[in-house]
């Protein structure tokens, strides 16, 4: 593999993990406004947490013996990217909780691929110098984390919704 595929590849995985700290770096910020929209409380609505974290296990699971098979992890990994932001653009239009749910939980399972497979994939492309490569993965996942409230915060002090502020980040995660 080149150095020029390299730096590509593990660009694209970083730019991943800035996008799967959107979804949770929204989430809390969200809380009320989602718990307003099911008709839920928020105390209900922290069941959320649950089944997208049961749902990233179940994708970590499957994704460890999907990579170990295909050829083209790079295919999954763009596969599990689509379905994240499609996940997250549906979230502000769930009417009711068991929608939500349900969505939370399948947003979770393209979270734990790509959690699985960048890493992996990070791994296989470095070899026995991925280290500092794999430290840069997860500041990347850091950063989107961080961007997500701040983001939310700037949309609601323009005079947007909390609707907008998934969308804005399902858009900025659509060309990764």
């Amino acid at each position: 593999m080149t150095k020029k595929l390299k730096l590509r590849n593990t660009l694209g995985y970083y730019l991943m993990f800035v996008s799967l700290g959107f979804g949770l770096g929204i989430t809390g910020p969200a809380l009320p406004s989602l718990a307003e929209q099911t008709g839920s409380t928020l105390g209900a609505i922290g069941s959320l947490f649950l089944l997208s974290a049961i749902g990233n296990m179940l994708g970590t699971l499957l994704s460890g013996r999907i990579l170990d098979r295909v050829k083209n992890g790079h295919l999954i990994m763009g596969l599990a990217q689509l379905i994240s932001i499609l996940m997250m653009a549906l979230m502000p239009l769930a009417g009711s909780l068991p929608l939500l749910l349900l969505i939370g939980f399948i947003s979770g399972l393209p979270s734990g691929v790509i959690n699985n497979g960048a890493n992996t994939l990070l791994m296989w492309t470095h070899r026995e110098k991925a280290g500092p490569y794999i430290n840069g993965l997860h500041f990347s996942f850091g950063i989107g984390a961080f961007l997500a409230p701040t983001i939310f915060a700037q949309i609601l002090k323009l005079g947007g919704t909390y609707q907008h502020a998934y969308w804005v980040l399902a858009g900025i995660a659509l060309p990764i």
